[in-house]
């Protein structure tokens, strides 16, 4: 739609947060967003905010200021929104940065993660610096191969004092992340995890990613990854025609192990009642 140029600056220049403005920042994010609005976002986005003066409507400007941001997938604003992931007053700010830097796509994940493993490297503990853990959230709804690599290293990691908060935040964006491939290494974690706590999110990723709901016992998810592998729409299908492809003796009687226990289940199935076929 057509959005008067003039008026957008002058609109998102204001400094008093009113309904105007909120409808201006969503009719944004329906278009898009706009060239001419990056700065005028990015100023509201970091606009000092007094604490007397912390509303509603002041929470959701600063909210649909990322969000917009995020849908435009401003390169300039994205290390405002990184460095955003942490506020000393504010949480406000770090959780909206969060959801616009989740927007950007996995095309851009590389960024955050350039920062989250500055910042492992440095020695900062994730439990007290909110970029790291933000980071993992952020990076699981972004998507894409690099996410996944971070996000299970992270899954799996053990040697930091911290290691228990970055177990957590990495089994949250695996459950964003829905990625079928990090089903097997999921319930493996499932299985060693000490922490009750990270279990139960291990779990809640697992019950993401499969749509199946059983508890974080490892031993009720065992049969799950290579069932998934060859059972779970599109990801089954390439595999099994990547397999068929490269040995041509892989015929449909000759399938995996758990395919052919899916075909056994299959064909032991009693034949639906007459009524019931239509």
């Amino acid at each position: 739609p057509y959005i008067d140029e003039a008026a957008l600056a002058d609109l998102l220049g204001r400094t008093k947060r009113n309904l105007a403005l909120t409808n201006a920042l969503e009719l944004l994010i329906d278009m898009g967003g706009h060239p001419d609005a990056e700065d005028p976002l990015i100023a509201l986005f970091t606009r000092k905010i007094k604490g007397s003066e912390v509303t509603a409507s002041v929470e959701e400007v600063h909210r649909l200021s990322a969000r917009c941001l995020g849908v435009m997938r401003s390169e300039k604003a994205l290390p405002v929104l990184i460095n955003s992931l942490e506020h000393p007053e504010w949480v406000v700010i770090s959780e909206a940065a969060r959801v616009g830097l989740g927007l950007y796509g996995p095309e851009h994940v590389s960024t955050v993660v350039k920062t989250y493993r500055k910042l492992l490297a440095s020695g900062a503990d994730a439990s007290e610096d909110g970029i790291i853990f933000r980071s993992l959230l952020a990076i699981g709804v972004m998507g894409g191969s690099e996410a996944r690599r971070v996000l299970l290293e992270a899954l799996t990691e053990e040697s930091r004092p911290d290691a228990v908060a970055l177990r957590h935040h990495a089994a949250i964006g695996l459950a964003s992340l829905k990625d079928r491939s990090t089903v097997e290494v999921l319930v493996k974690r499932l299985e060693k995890e000490p922490d009750h706590y990270v279990q139960k999110y291990i779990a809640r990723a697992l019950q993401s990613v499969t749509g199946v709901d059983l508890p974080p016992d490892p031993i009720r998810w065992m049969g799950w990854p290579e069932l998934a592998r060859v059972s779970l729409d599109q990801v089954s299908a390439g595999v099994v025609a990547a397999d068929q492809a490269a040995d041509p003796s892989q015929s449909q009687a000759a399938t995996t192990p758990s395919q052919q226990g899916l075909m056994h289940r299959q064909a032991a199935a009693p034949p639906a009642a007459q009524g019931d076929q239509r």
